[in-house]
């Protein structure tokens, strides 16, 4: 196999961020650009790696609401007390949640040869499991499967690419009235005790020893942390 020319076909989205295909293009090493106004039916990230994504990510979100003390008066509220940290973490690990499978079948239609479609989709499996969360929330227990699908795709307008002048106008033509989306105070930082911690890690880890999904990795790291406090 050394003996064989290095090759290789690089496929871009048709996006103004990217350079020209010819300054990318080298000896055997092609750039080719999706052609425009495609994204949807071509970009492997569309082909259900984000919806997988978005649904393991709002799973997390809705099981921040389920999981609320009571302590706040609206869902609105509670959503306002996310954290940009949370969000992180959550979207951490939905990436890492996409299985390799559905990465190499988000290639299909850019190589029909590579996956087999009639395999269930991991997004509709997660779409399954969200509706049962969403009932759960006060007011929405009449929830459909419909009630999921416009929920995770209500966002999509906002992947869509906008002009200079239309950032422009979008900014220009900004409500005034911000006062509903105003901040609430961030919550006081009050500095957890060795002894706090040494019982929430003793709950903890055994919760993990009883969980059949926890793994020896599992059990090993609460168990370094225990150890530290």
């Amino acid at each position: 196999m050394n003996s064989f020319p290095n090759r290789a076909l690089l496929i871009l989205d048709n996006a103004p961020c990217h350079p020209a295909a010819t300054s990318l293009c080298r000896g055997n090493i092609k750039a080719v650009f999706l052609p425009p106004n495609v994204t949807a039916l071509l970009q492997p990230m569309d082909q259900g790696v984000l919806q997988n994504v978005k649904c393991s990510y709002r799973k997390m979100l809705l099981r921040k609401l389920i999981e609320s003390d009571g302590s706040f008066d609206s869902v609105l509220q509670l959503i306002k007390n996310v954290t940009i940290k949370d969000v992180i973490y959550w979207v951490s690990e939905s990436w890492d949640s996409v299985t390799q499978n559905c990465l190499v079948k988000s290639r299909k239609k850019l190589w029909p040869s590579l996956a087999d479609s009639n395999k269930v989709k991991q997004g509709e499996a997660n779409k399954s499991e969200i509706l049962p969360l969403i009932k759960c929330i006060p007011g929405c227990e009449d929830a459909t499967e419909h009630t999921v699908t416009e929920w995770l795709s209500c966002d999509s307008e906002a992947n869509q690419l906008y002009t200079d002048e239309e950032i422009i106008s979008l900014v220009q033509n900004k409500p005034q009235d911000d006062s509903d989306l105003e901040e609430s105070d961030e919550p006081e930082n009050v500095l957890v005790s060795h002894s706090e911690a040494a019982n929430a890690l003793e709950i903890a880890l055994r919760y993990i020893e009883q969980n059949k999904n926890a793994t020896s990795t599992d059990n090993m790291f609460m168990r370094r942390w225990h150890n530290i406090a």
